[in-house]
């Protein structure tokens, strides 16, 4: 394998390392790789089956920078968007814990109300009641 067929011809095929020499510059030394360790394991494709020795490397996955500027400002924007989905899920959880206590004090409120409103008709009976009582005796003192 040539080093034109992996760097020149497709700059998104990043499974494919060029190992050389510190003088010629080109491609990044295997040691440049973040160890599998730092990587995380969430970020692992469901798709593709464990039993593959090799994966083909994240963008992101890579702790170095590339020498090759197109590949360079790929690595980088895939570090932003992996950090802006991170943040995205972060974001997601939060309001939906929002949302649960929401929906609880909307419940505890709703019984509340129930309970309340149960009270009001109970006094409104009594009032009622109160009211026909003194109608009744107001009448049996006039005649």
């Amino acid at each position: 394998m040539d080093s034109a067929s992996v760097l020149g011809e497709n700059p998104d095929d990043v499974n494919e390392v060029v190992i050389t020499t510190p003088s010629s510059g080109v491609g990044l030394p295997q040691e440049m790789i973040c160890p599998p360790e730092i990587v995380d394991p969430a970020s692992s494709s469901p798709r593709r089956p464990s039993s593959k020795p090799s994966k083909k490397k994240k963008l992101y996955e890579f702790c170095l920078p590339f020498n090759d500027a197109f590949r360079e400002k790929k690595r980088l924007n895939a570090i932003k968007a992996k950090r802006h989905r991170e943040l995205a899920k972060q974001k997601e959880a939060a309001l939906e814990g929002k949302l649960r206590e929401v929906v609880s004090e909307n419940e505890r409120l709703r019984s509340q109300v129930k309970t309340l409103t149960e009270r009001v008709e109970q006094l409104e009976q009594k009032k009622k009641e109160i009211q026909d009582m003194v109608l009744t005796l107001n009448s049996m003192l006039h005649c």
